[in-house]
């Protein structure tokens, strides 16, 4: 909301043609509704709102300013807003801040060196060395039990996959095939606009590459459009063209909002599940002496990580949703590779369905499964399995549902136990 606000404020205040175009497509674009989901824990959600003001800032420097006053204000916005993007990420802002930067000293190196520029320079550093300061350098290098792992891992994650082009349609339109002639078109009007073909042309190479640069090919497609609309001459083909560009965003969002029948079923299933985790988790979990406060194997899904994140008010320990590689170093610990033993016992296993954690994990390890993985002992007994350790039979509490996918045993645990 705040960064549809913003978008709305900066269009009114510099009276952009075609502006309610731009903040229509922001409001209802499916990859940033996807991105700014309520219950979404993800940080791209946060970085959507301070990219936004950031691309506002850069293009109201672009412009013509009234007075040096209104270009130290504009700098000192953009230098906040850069250097919040860069607490919350050194990925995708460092990338589009490089981009920015370098579009600058291409095109107008003189307003870039200006004295106003430096003011929002030194608040981006100040900022960013205020992150560091608060909680430390956030990059590590993974170690050799990651790095063994790492590759097949990342064909598990959905944002790390490679876009079909065809997929670019059902985010942003039919819009994106005309939008590179349309802005260069634009250019002899406004010279903005080459700036924002060169963003938009770089930012949907990089969503091509890792479908995670979405949310902000959204982003940066709303600023353009109301560029690419004041490319044609008449306003009614302006609005015409608008209106065609919808056909595959309202395919999207009749297919989403009107499933079919196994699209329902899997709906239904996936909100029973978090229901039923909830209460599980509540229930008979969180009141045995507080079990979830210690060491739970809970390596799913991230909607059922969100589900399972509060536990009578205590918090679950688990790998974080989008880095759930880092599960694979409990690996060593179930082999008895040291550390703290009350990290190493295993109080509760929350067991999903056998033959979808058997394949997971196949995929993810890299392997042929044993011949009893742990997922079949747990899926056959669950309330009283006996599995083999190399300190002899142990046997855990282990809690079921009547949801079948409820459950946490997605990684190393299902060879590493049974070995």
């Amino acid at each position: 909301m705040a960064g549809a606000l913003f978008l709305a404020w900066w269009l009114e205040k510099f009276r952009v043609r075609f502006g309610s175009a731009a903040l229509l497509f922001y409001a209802v674009s499916p990859i940033l509704v996807h991105g700014t989901v309520l219950g979404r824990p993800d940080h791209q959600s946060l970085l959507m709102l301070t990219l936004t003001v950031a691309f506002g800032a850069e293009l109201a420097l672009a412009g013509k300013m009234d007075s040096p006053e209104k270009e130290r204000r504009w700098g000192l916005v953009s230098g906040v807003a850069w250097g919040l993007s860069l607490w919350v990420s050194l990925y995708e802002p460092l990338i589009l801040l490089a981009v920015t930067i370098g579009l600058w000293l291409a095109l107008d190196r003189r307003a870039f060196w200006s004295r106003p520029r430096w003011r929002g320079a030194v608040v981006c550093l100040v900022i960013l060395l205020l992150s560091l300061v608060l909680e430390g350098w956030p990059v590590a290098l993974p170690d050799a039990a990651m790095r063994g792992y790492f590759a097949h891992w990342q064909h598990q994650i959905g944002e790390l996959s490679h876009l079909r082009p065809v997929q670019l349609f059902d985010w942003v339109g039919w819009w994106i095939v005309a939008s590179p002639v349309l802005l260069l078109l634009a250019w002899r009007q406004d010279r903005r606009a080459l700036p924002l073909v060169v963003m938009l042309f770089v930012v949907t190479l990089l969503t091509l590459w890792q479908a995670r640069w979405g949310y902000f090919l959204g982003i940066a497609f709303a600023w353009t459009l109301p560029w690419q609309m004041q490319a044609w001459r008449r306003g009614w083909v302006a609005w015409l063209f608008f209106a065609v560009g919808w056909w595959p965003i309202l395919q999207a969002w009749d297919a989403s909002l009107f499933p079919d029948e196994s699209g329902q079923d899997q709906r239904d299933m996936k909100q029973a599940e978090v229901v039923a985790l909830r209460s599980l988790a509540e229930d008979a979990i969180g009141k045995e002496g507080g079990a979830v406060s210690r060491l739970v194997v809970a390596l799913a899904g991230d909607r059922l990580l969100v589900a399972a994140a509060g536990c009578g008010g205590q918090l679950a320990r688990k790998p974080a949703g989008h880095c759930r590689y880092r599960a694979l170093l409990l690996e060593r610990r179930f082999r008895g590779g040291g550390g703290d033993p009350a990290e190493t016992a295993v109080h509760w296993v929350l067991a999903d369905d056998a033959s979808r954690e058997i394949e997971t994990s196949r995929d993810l390890l890299g392997i042929t499964p044993p011949p009893t993985p742990l997922a079949t002992t747990l899926s056959d007994h669950p309330r009283t399995p006996r599995i083999s350790s190399s300190n002899g039979p142990v046997a855990p509490r282990c809690a079921a549902t009547d949801c079948a996918s409820i459950a946490f045993m997605r990684s190393t645990m299902l060879h590493c136990l049974h070995e």
